[in-house]
């Protein structure tokens, strides 16, 4: 599973979550003790159940606005805008970035991928520059995460779209990057999940090979576009120590 000789490949680019995090592992209350917190600190009052399903059908208009315009707005501008439009934004916009996280959180604990710390500890000693660039409106989210499952200094460069105000699939993200790197988009490679948005982006920046790591979500159908079709399917992170040896 190697890749052409042609190819000088010197940095792997990760997507969080489906990538570098897999699962999410249900808390053992399915979240209601963060949810009557988010009630607690927006002053609403109502079930549980009906306001996760507020919660996930804003985040989903968000992201489809998110598709649409390419921009990644503050946490203090998706809750009023998308998430709780009735909650006036004073209330919501200072507690925005802990109201995210609680909302994360109570959709369950994502967990990292069994092999990404043999993976990027591979991939670091034959040589590679390791990376991570990630679509999120949350901006502590990723670093917690990471935190949490024992990956800090395992990634020479970390892009987010909440810190840049882009979202994949604009070619922007994938080119910022390479910020101080002294590497060429041609030298690089993005392992995503998601064949709308990891695949045309770092193609249009450049990048050498855009890899899609197969998911139980993943369908033939979402790589039917050209623009939506890898360069590579890997089924696990342990192929790419196939695909990528020994530069040194």
């Amino acid at each position: 599973m190697g890749i052409s000789a042609d190819l000088d490949i010197k940095a792997v680019f990760f997507d969080q979550g489906g990538v570098v995090m897999r699962e999410r592992i249900p808390l053992p209350d399915n979240g209601k003790a963060n949810l009557l917190k988010i009630m607690e600190m927006t002053g609403l009052k109502e079930d549980c159940r009906s306001l996760m399903d507020r919660l996930l059908a804003g985040e989903e208009e968000y992201k489809k606005w998110g598709m649409d315009s390419l921009i990644e707005c503050p946490a203090a501008r998706v809750w009023p805008e998308w998430i709780l439009p009735d909650v006036p934004e004073e209330i919501l916009s200072p507690v925005a970035e802990e109201l995210t996280l609680l909302y994360f959180e109570a959709k369950g604990k994502r967990t990292a991928d069994s092999n990404i710390r043999n993976v990027l500890t591979s991939l670091k000693e034959r040589g590679y520059i390791t990376g991570l660039i990630s679509n999120t409106w949350s901006k502590p989210l990723v670093y917690d995460e990471i935190r949490e499952n024992k990956l800090e200094g395992m990634f020479d460069r970390i892009v987010l779209s909440s810190e840049e105000g882009i979202r994949k699939p604009d070619k922007t993200i994938f080119l910022k990057g390479l910020r101080g790197l002294d590497i060429r988009p041609e030298n690089a490679v993005y392992i995503g999940d998601q064949p709308n948005r990891d695949i045309q982006g770092p193609r249009d920046a450049g990048y050498a090979l855009s890899i899609i790591l197969r998911t139980k979500k993943l369908t033939q159908k979402q790589m039917e576009k050209p623009e939506h079709k890898p360069d590579l399917i890997i089924e696990s992170l342990t192929d790419l120590l196939e695909i990528f040896p020994d530069k040194k």
